[in-house]
């Protein structure tokens, strides 16, 4: 993976998974089945969570709310895995400042669901400054009562570095 590269899919990979949403989604035909606001508030919630979590750059906590079986879709095209994600996050390459989402859609089939957004985020990888402004993905699965992120992918924005 090319240096710039790297650095796009640890930042990418930490915008998609954070979408901190200061707007419940809004309900749009089309979808399986709308999310109640009990739901959309807890997914919101979790969301909330896992940004949090990252801007504290606490790799523990983040771990928490990952499946095992995690992994995510940079908006160059790349994969990376939970344990590959964590170790960035662990080892202080990738810090970030901020963390801002914007026009979240939520969407919930049975134990499963679907939280979309524009994530905008602020940090440093290998202590260069970076901004991101990309569309995040994010795929849950609710098992033993507790919604996991198990899949996340990210499109950047045109014209956005």
């Amino acid at each position: 993976m090319k240096t710039g590269s790297r650095m796009t899919f640890a930042v990418s990979m930490l915008a998609v998974v954070a979408g901190v949403s200061t707007v419940i989604g809004d309900s749009k035909a089309g979808a399986k089945t709308d999310a109640p606001d009990k739901v959309t508030a807890e997914l919101l919630a979790i969301e909330a969570q896992l940004a949090d979590a990252i801007v504290k750059n606490d790799p523990v906590a983040i771990g928490r709310l990952l499946d095992d079986d995690w992994m995510i879709i940079d908006s160059d095209g790349g994969s990376v895995d939970k344990v590959r994600f964590l170790a960035v996050i662990e080892s202080g390459a990738l810090t970030h400042m901020k963390m801002e989402t914007r026009d979240p859609r939520v969407r919930v089939y049975g134990n499963s669901a679907v939280v979309t957004d524009r994530a905008i985020t602020t940090g440093k990888y290998k202590g260069d400054l970076f901004t991101t402004d990309e569309r995040a993905s994010d795929f849950l699965v609710k098992r033993n009562g507790q919604w996991k992120f198990v899949f996340s992918q990210l499109t950047r924005v045109g014209g956005a570095q």
